[in-house]
């Protein structure tokens, strides 16, 4: 019987010796960071099958030639870098605490946070998709993932500098519009409701359809509003009506048109921006709304009836997320680590009113007050029955932005 051998022999071009020598090195420091060791026979027969896999049309590396991201036994692009020294947030206005980010620095006092902000999820995504600002972090809504994705403007996640990841409850991982979390962590999560003054609407609607439906009897007793935008009107009016929002069948959105027609006049405003600050003064008495937002004006008025619809409506997710081009990734990872601890997890429940994905926030004691809300934390069976609106294609994209504007020329 031949003795043993310890050498792993390979068929390869001459100039493939480097690449092969740069992967048994990386896969060695990936099982001693493990606690393993590994021969180099076994670490070149781990790169043979990546170059197999490789060869099989895999990739390691994202379209754009970005960083890629880290999964479990692989090593870390970013590992063993210090934090820069700046971060950069492009963010909505009055969705992060301030004391969130003095907190960061705080932990982190060599790296200063500043934020700036964007009025809609159109106006973001057209500034990284023409390579303005240097951000580090952006939050992006779930139907500007795959836009922003698969155009190669995001950055690849690496997992390993993340490990407050595990925080996450299961049902707001591994989303629809995000396989492995590749690109995006979840912030906080939603859904679109609606509300109205049970001192003057006679009606009691409990779903969407039967909230678009109260529209003009609504408008005889005052100014009625939705939120502006083509997943807000469009898309949320098709699931009301059980049509995919996602739908690539033009006949479809011919069909959300001539529903919303009759109903154009009936819709005093269209406004996303400052609703929430004209019903708590008084002037909405029935509108639509983001579930924060609502809750918001609960607290604020007693004469506000919000609903959480029964049945199909939208829910929504926003998520952190870095761009492509990020000059501080470092940091950027740092940033999302630190917003996954439980604490400050709850400290952004309290100030942003979403819900979070944190399962533990959700276990402290201080979140007591929104795990009882019923406008906050819904039931598993309910939120199951709420959709996400992905926006999977320029083509979807393109009918929705199409009927929007037939609609808003029917006004």
């Amino acid at each position: 019987m031949d003795k043993p051998n310890d050498e792993l022999r390979l068929l390869a071009p001459a100039a493939l010796k480097p690449k092969l020598d740069r992967i048994a090195a990386l896969a060695q420091q990936a099982g001693a960071d493990q606690g393993l060791r590994v021969s180099r026979r076994h670490a070149l027969g781990l790169g043979g099958l990546a170059l197999l896999i490789a060869g099989c049309g895999g990739t390691t590396g994202n379209s754009s030639g970005g960083a890629t991201s880290t999964a479990a036994g692989s090593a870390s692009k970013l590992a063993g870098k210090p934090l820069e020294s700046n971060l950069l947030i492009y963010n909505f206005s009055e969705y992060l605490d301030p004391r969130t980010r003095s907190g960061f620095h705080k932990a982190h006092p060599a790296t200063t946070v500043k934020e700036t902000y964007y009025s809609s999820s159109d106006e973001m995504e057209a500034k990284i998709k023409a390579g303005g600002g240097d951000y580090d972090i952006i939050v992006p809504g779930q139907n500007s993932i795959a836009p922003l994705g698969e155009g190669g403007y995001l950055y690849e996640l690496d997992h390993s500098l993340i490990p407050n990841m595990a925080n996450l409850q299961p049902q707001w991982r591994d989303l629809a519009y995000d396989k492995g979390n590749r690109y995006t962590v979840v912030k906080n999560w939603g859904y679109v409701g609606f509300y109205y003054r049970n001192d003057l609407i006679d009606a009691r609607p409990t779903t969407f359809m039967e909230f678009l439906e109260g529209l003009p009897a609504a408008a005889r007793k005052g100014r009625t509003n939705m939120l502006e935008g083509t997943t807000t009107i469009i898309g949320d009016t098709m699931i009301a009506m059980g049509i995919d929002p996602d739908s690539e069948n033009q006949a479809d959105y011919d069909k959300a048109v001539k529903f919303l027609t009759p109903l154009a006049a009936a819709i005093k405003t269209l406004d996303a921006s400052t609703y929430r600050p004209d019903t708590i003064s008084g002037k909405i008495v029935y509108g639509q709304g983001w579930s924060g937002d609502m809750l918001q004006i609960a607290q604020e008025r007693r004469d506000v009836t919000v609903v959480a619809p029964e049945g199909p409506c939208e829910r929504f997710a926003d998520n952190w997320a870095i761009p492509a081009k990020a000059p501080h990734p470092v940091a950027a990872h740092a940033w999302i680590n630190y917003l996954l601890d439980p604490q400050v997890g709850l400290q952004e429940m309290k100030y942003s009113k979403y819900g979070t994905a944190n399962a533990k926030t959700w276990a402290l004691s201080g979140a007591k007050e929104f795990a009882s809300n019923p406008i906050v934390n819904l039931e598993a069976d309910k939120i199951d029955k709420y959709k996400f609106i992905i926006s999977p294609t320029p083509k979807v994209l393109n009918l929705r932005q199409q009927a929007y504007e037939k609609f808003r020329a029917t006004r």
